[in-house]
């Protein structure tokens, strides 16, 4: 495990303190305004299909 100690003193300037919060926080949000708003198809616009993103389309 040194290594990982060693990635960890190098790159803990450029980590996101709260990340997964953050991730799980928006992740409600959307699930929350596609049940409210089924219409909007709001998860087809954040939708990564993967054939696609291999083609480069993001």
């Amino acid at each position: 495990m040194n290594w990982v100690r060693k990635l960890e003193r190098n790159f803990s300037r450029y980590a996101i303190r709260d990340l997964m919060t953050y991730i799980v926080v928006i992740n409600a949000v959307v699930y929350v305004l596609e049940m409210l708003v089924p219409q909007s198809n709001l998860f087809m616009k954040f939708y990564l299909n993967p054939s696609l993103v291999m083609r480069g389309e993001i």
